[in-house]
């Protein structure tokens, strides 16, 4: 016996009422009455959630309890068919489908981070061979003016005449060489800068 079945009955028993005038009174047979006074968790909970709480609603009406005193009488109805419904309780299957879902979710976490951090790695090796690559500049043929026409280079030998000739020649063409754009420039570590008016 639950505790507001002993408090509806008492309620009934000190306003000295029998079952069989509340029965006849809220059109509820006596056995009913007896059932939500005295019957047991199990037999208590044999009929529907809202057909019990409709009869034990009209049974408290009847015996003029207060509202605030019903309704927590019904919240507790409800807690004992949660308690009896298999929704509250966990089986096995349940355990294992939420194990697998946090594996799942491990595996996936763990993917995302490997693939996040061997893109971060590839990013960081191809900007670092960036960085160290050097501007390669096409080299300057010195021996070669406008005309096409091969000058006179100075030889490496020390004779110094000839040394001398070329240091002259050298001179004189010296206006006429050209240097060359660089073969390939790392554009990105170029900085322009707009001149200052």
């Amino acid at each position: 016996m639950h505790s507001f079945q002993l408090f509806i009955k008492n309620t009934r028993e000190s306003k000295e009422l029998e079952q069989k005038t509340i029965a006849d009174a809220i059109n509820l047979s006596e056995e009913t009455i007896n059932m939500i006074e005295q019957a047991s968790n199990d037999q208590l909970l044999q009929c529907s959630s809202s057909l019990l709480k409709n009869q034990i609603r009209r049974y408290c009406e009847y015996l003029e309890i207060p509202e605030k005193k019903i309704i927590s009488i019904l919240n507790k109805i409800d807690i004992l068919y949660y308690k009896k419904s298999q929704y509250g309780k966990l089986k096995a299957f349940d355990y294992i489908n939420r194990l697998t879902i946090l594996i799942i979710a491990i595996v996936i976490v763990t993917l995302v981070t490997k693939h996040v951090r061997e893109n971060i790695d590839t990013t960081n090796i191809a900007s670092q061979t960036d960085s160290k690559t050097s501007i390669i500049y096409t080299p300057i043929d010195y021996a070669v003016d406008n005309s096409g026409e091969k000058q006179n280079i100075p030889s490496t030998n020390n004779d110094n005449s000839s040394s001398q000739n070329s240091s002259s020649e050298e001179k004189t063409n010296h206006k006429s060489l050209k240097a060359h754009p660089p073969a390939t420039a790392n554009m990105s570590n170029m900085v322009i800068d707009e001149p200052n008016n």
